[in-house]
């Protein structure tokens, strides 16, 4: 069985090579904080030098691979995150996370994604902390397995609520556009009544993703703006890779019958 060991890279060394010995893996993908947008350029620097010194320590047996992440960025961490697990849930047949390290941000991006995806987690208790009240430590205790809950085909919005999802974005869009942009899409010819009926139907919807937490509306000059949540930025993302692997399977159907 081919597997993939993810490791989000903080300050700690001996959780993380605990878990790479007590879970095989054929790779081990490093993610370590992307200097050119962190703050504190001393984090992505010890994140990087500790990735290598491991990485220099398994390569005899284990082939490595660092990615970068804007460590303090939710939207790049889950972005790298969802690109990634759809890719290397073609080519592994197991993918495992150790979070034991790293940003808060970059672990919450991994359970997240490991409810879309299949993405095994697990946590090292350490042996003991260096200093009473910091975060550094020695030594590792224990695996413990985070459960993992699969919610893609519970939340993933379908047919028309779909459609209508998939016209909303990051920044704001006004409720009009989204209607008018809904009939070019479905070729529907645009009238006062046409408009106001329309309206009501997609307001229906809307107000259905609004109560899966996946959009957001606000009111500014008696124009109501929609745009994604959080979670719907992530959603959003994951329905355009399904989207993009239903047209290439389509396209490979029509290869063959040829």
């Amino acid at each position: 069985m081919k597997t993939l060991q993810i490791i989000p890279v903080g300050w700690e060394y001996d959780r993380l090579l605990y878990g790479i010995k007590q879970r095989p893996t054929n790779k081990v993908l490093f993610l370590c904080s992307e200097q050119a947008t962190d703050p504190d350029k001393t984090w992505g620097q010890a994140s990087m030098q500790l990735a290598e010194k491991m990485g220099q320590s398994i390569k005899s047996l284990i082939d490595y691979e660092i990615l970068l992440l804007d460590y303090h960025s939710i939207d790049d961490c889950l972005e790298k995150i969802a690109n990634l697990l759809e890719k290397a849930s073609k080519e592994y047949d197991e993918i495992i996370a150790n979070i034991s390290s790293g940003t808060t941000i970059l672990k919450m991006s991994l359970v997240l994604a490991a409810q879309y995806y299949p993405l095994k987690i697990f946590y090292v208790i350490p042996a003991q902390y260096t200093h009473p009240g910091e975060i550094i430590s020695t030594g590792a205790r224990e695996i413990v397995d985070l459960p993992g809950i699969n919610l893609s085909k519970l939340t993933l919005p379908k047919k028309k609520q779909a459609e209508i999802f998939s016209l909303i974005e990051k920044e704001p869009k006004t409720f009009t556009r989204i209607t008018r942009e809904y009939a070019k899409k479905e070729n529907i010819q645009i009238t006062t009544d046409t408009m106001k009926s329309l309206k009501s139907w997609i307001f229906y919807y809307l107000k259905k993703l609004q109560d899966q937490a996946l959009i957001q509306t606000k009111t500014e000059k008696k124009q109501l703006y929609i745009s994604l949540t959080q979670t719907g930025k992530f959603i959003h993302l994951v329905m355009q890779h399904k989207e993009k692997e239903a047209g290439e399977q389509t396209r490979l159907k029509i290869k063959k019958k040829k």
